[in-house]
């Protein structure tokens, strides 16, 4: 343990200074932070299980909505580590700035695979027309 001295106008104040503050702080189960969806150890594994369904999605699939959903995730741990006012005010825009991108990415990609379905219908309504056309005009047609 160290000590240290802090000195204001009237008092002297002594304070002890432990090397593993923070572990002391994270060990104490009945302390929740009023900002934290969950406790510590709860939230941790929480995290770690999204992060490997999200990398696993996007490995899949390859869209960019579930990097977006990542991150947002994985950023409601740093509530477990900073409780200032400003911190928690960054971390809420950032969220939202994140879950609208994942928003907007789902939707394009939607948007994108209506699109396909769409061509492929008239790809193959061609081609259907194509054949249809090509019969009627070998049946007509003097041996």
């Amino acid at each position: 343990m160290w000590y240290t001295d802090f000195v204001c106008e009237k008092f002297t104040f002594r304070r002890e200074v432990f090397i593993l503050d923070m572990i002391s702080v994270f060990s104490n189960n009945n302390i929740q932070n009023v900002h934290a969806p969950l406790p510590l150890v709860a939230h941790i594994l929480f995290c770690v299980i999204a992060t490997a369904l999200y990398i696993v999605q996007y490995q899949r699939k390859k869209i960019n909505y579930y990097i977006y959903l990542l991150i947002a995730v994985d950023l409601t741990l740093m509530t477990q580590f900073f409780t200032q006012d400003y911190v928690i005010l960054a971390i809420a825009v950032a969220e939202i700035i994140l879950l609208v991108m994942a928003f907007v990415s789902q939707w394009n990609y939607k948007k994108q695979q209506k699109m396909a379905m769409e061509r492929k219908k008239q790809l193959a309504e061609m081609e259907k027309g194509k054949a249809d056309g090509e019969a009627m005009t070998n049946g007509f047609k003097n041996p």
